[in-house]
């Protein structure tokens, strides 16, 4: 369901991205911003609107789910 349009479930999928990037990677929000092609701002502003996933209880366990499945491949 996360994937069927183009709307806000895939804003969600995009914020969690951003958000495991910077929470398992040693690099700075403008380094991975030059990788996926965003402005360090937009990063940022992920990582408020986690916060606000997290309260909602099916996002927030497909966030854990994809943060479970991102340590299994990349410890």
């Amino acid at each position: 369901k996360m994937f069927t349009n183009r709307g806000r479930s895939y804003l969600d999928a995009r914020i969690c991205y951003y958000y495991l990037c910077l929470k398992y990677t040693n690099k700075s929000t403008t380094i991975i911003s030059r990788f996926i092609g965003k402005d360090h701002t937009t990063l940022l502003n992920s990582i408020k609107r986690v916060k606000k996933i997290s309260e909602d209880a099916q996002l927030s366990s497909l966030l854990e789910l994809a943060e479970n499945k991102f340590k299994e491949r990349f410890g």
